[in-house]
């Protein structure tokens, strides 16, 4: 799933770079003084600084994603997603911050310096965020029960219980036969690969109406019982 999530944000980067491209580009093609000058402000003005990092941070930063090896890493994810984060933030830094430093009047126009109460303020928005996810934690559950049975089952199928489980069910099991037509079987299974051959041998036999069920996905299952190639 880090992939994945790491595949979101490499294209949510793309649409971000598209997103400021096609800003760019309307300012230069309308020909408005006003939208121009908003341009070279932002790119070439006393805070040129505050916007190459957002470009930094939200547009070359996810390029890293194309990598699988970056993907693969929890650490380097951890140190793209930091990096996006803060140039989120320099992104709302730019829109109100350039963007109220030169207004249509020129007597309005200053710099800005953040005193002592906005970092604080700023540091106390941080905190309440962080003390919001503590409560969420404590109150519900950080993994869900999907994962933990996925995870539940990958570990007891490298230490082999579960197969040693379902062997000992099988091998007490006794055939019983009432004469009848046999219309269908149930049968249960407590490991996942074991669980993926009896599927395959069912299907092998012949067998089309099948069905299966499980509590997560089970990779080439699908396959397995003929829904797909």
């Amino acid at each position: 799933h880090l992939d994945n999530m790491a595949k979101v944000m490499l294209a949510t980067g793309l649409f971000v770079a598209y997103g400021y491209l096609t800003e760019g580009f309307t300012a230069w093609y309308s020909g408005n003084g006003f939208e121009r000058f908003w341009l070279l402000n932002r790119s070439f003005g006393p805070y040129w600084w505050a916007f190459w990092a957002l470009m930094f941070c939200n547009v070359l930063t996810p390029q890293a994603l194309w990598f699988h090896r970056v993907r693969a890493n929890p650490l380097l994810l951890f140190v793209v997603a930091i990096i996006v984060n803060i140039g989120m933030w320099l992104e709302r830094y730019v829109i109100i911050v350039v963007s109220l430093h030169r207004d249509f009047m020129p007597s309005s126009w200053g710099m800005y310096s953040g005193t002592v109460w906005d970092w604080a303020t700023f540091i106390g928005t941080i905190g309440l965020f962080l003390t919001l996810i503590v409560l969420f934690v404590r109150v519900l559950p950080m993994l869900s029960i999907f994962e933990l049975r996925h995870l539940q089952s990958e570990i007891n199928h490298h230490s082999g219980a579960q197969n040693q489980v379902a062997e000992e069910i099988e091998i007490d099991a006794q055939p019983v036969s009432t004469g009848r037509p046999l219309y269908g079987l149930m049968a249960e299974f407590a490991d996942p690969q074991l669980f993926l051959e009896k599927a395959r041998a069912t299907y092998s036999k012949g067998y089309r109406k099948i069905s299966a069920y499980s509590p997560f996905p089970i990779e080439e299952l699908p396959q397995a019982i003929g829904i797909r190639p």
